[in-house]
Formats: C-alpha cells, sequence, structure tokens
C-alpha cells in the first residue's frame, strides 16, 4: 500500500461526508431512544452477553434462523462478522478516549492500534477529508488502510483487512447534549482493492461508538 494519499474528486469527498453522517445519525437517534427509556437491559432472547469488564458489557445478537446462517455461510460473499454491542461505561472523559484514538498519519495509525489488542501489518491514510478546529480539534473524516493480525475466540489469529472510512469527533443533539463519536466503516475504493478470497483474511465491516459524559 503505497504512503501517497490519493486525490478524490468531489462528488467522492461529499459521498463519504454523506456516508458518515447519516451512519452517525442513525445510531445517535437509536442511542437517544435507549436513553430515554432509562437504558433497560438488553433483552435476553435476542442477545447473549459475551463480556463483562468493570462497568462495560458486551453482547453478541443470537441466531434465529439457523438454515439461514447456513446458507449465508455457503457462500464467501455473503460471510460477515456477528453483530456485536456494548453498553456502560468506563473512568475518564471523552476528550481522554479521542485523544488516544486520534491518528493523522501512518506513524500515529500503527502507534494507536498497538493499544487496542491488535499487531499492525500494514497501515496507511489514504486520504484526509476534514481536519479539526478550535471548536472541535477532534474532528477528523479521513480514508485509511489497516492489515492486522487479532486474536479471536480460543486465541485463533486471524488477520482483518480493512480500508475504511474513519469519523470522529464531537456533535450536539436534538437536546443540544454534546456526545463524541467515532466510526469506522468499510468502503470500496480503486487503491484500496479487496484480497482474494482464499487470502484467510477477513474483510471488516462496521465500529460505531458514542459516547457522552455522564
Amino acid at each position: 500500500m503505497s504512503s501517497s494519499q490519493s486525490t478524490l474528486q468531489l462528488g467522492n469527498v461529499e459521498g463519504f461526508r454523506h456516508l458518515a453522517h447519516s451512519i452517525v445519525s442513525r445510531t445517535l437517534a437509536v442511542e437517544v431512544e435507549y436513553d430515554r427509556m432509562g437504558r433497560p437491559e438488553q433483552d435476553e432472547q435476542a442477545w447473549k452477553m459475551i463480556k463483562r469488564q468493570n462497568l462495560l458489557r458486551a453482547y453478541k445478537h443470537k441466531t434465529r434462523d439457523t438454515a439461514q446462517l447456513d446458507q449465508s455461510r455457503s457462500a464467501a460473499s455473503s460471510k460477515k462478522p456477528p453483530m456485536v454491542i456494548c453498553v456502560g461505561s468506563v473512568e475518564g472523559t471523552v476528550e481522554d478516549i479521542l485523544y488516544g484514538m486520534h491518528a493523522k498519519n501512518r506513524s500515529e495509525m500503527g502507534a494507536t492500534t498497538t493499544f487496542m489488542d491488535r499487531r499492525p501489518l500494514d497501515c496507511d491514510v489514504l486520504a484526509v477529508i476534514d481536519s479539526g478546529s478550535d471548536k472541535d480539534p477532534f474532528r477528523h473524516l479521513s480514508l485509511k488502510y489497516l492489515l492486522t493480525e487479532t486474536f479471536g475466540d480460543a486465541r485463533v489469529v486471524s488477520n482483518r483487512d480493512l480500508c475504511a472510512v474513519q469519523s470522529m469527533g464531537f456533535g450536539l443533539d436534538s437536546r443540544d447534549k454534546r456526545y463524541g463519536y467515532y466510526l469506522l466503516r468499510s468502503v470500496n475504493i480503486p487503491e484500496c482493492s479487496p484480497l482474494p478470497a482464499d487470502s484467510d483474511v477477513i474483510w471488516a465491516g462496521l465500529f460505531q461508538v458514542l459516547w457522552r459524559t455522564m
């Protein structure tokens, strides 16, 4: 992967901005409704708790249709990672979290990835679309490439290949309450073609987080 940044056409730039904004907006609507309901426990019929750490809880969506799952597994193009959500709270500030995840260039990407239980095999910032300002210094929208070595179930090593649009920063919801967001969404661009199906590399999908100061 070349370290030189891509040149994006205006239409593609606006397309990536719209994609990031729409995903964050949809996730925010779900979070606002979850908060309005008093942040209830997850439905045990639909979600299985897979991990608890301090005040954080991670849940995996249960498969309702085994036949449909088997059918999806028969085609490599339909194979997707399981849907997982994490709810709870951590000590510190939202600024601390965004600062730790902020990476403007290749060297910063390599440094931050090592703290996420992943070993970077290759990474690069392909294009920076939006950068921070005095009002929101953590604002960042870019295209990034990342190939990492991760440990899955039973500590089995899997390589994860990700060419994605990354968006982060702060926003205000309809109640004028501040929130922080981080988004990583797989995209297809000419500079980052998918690896062969027999490469044993998992193509990542979507990672979205919202934080609030409690």
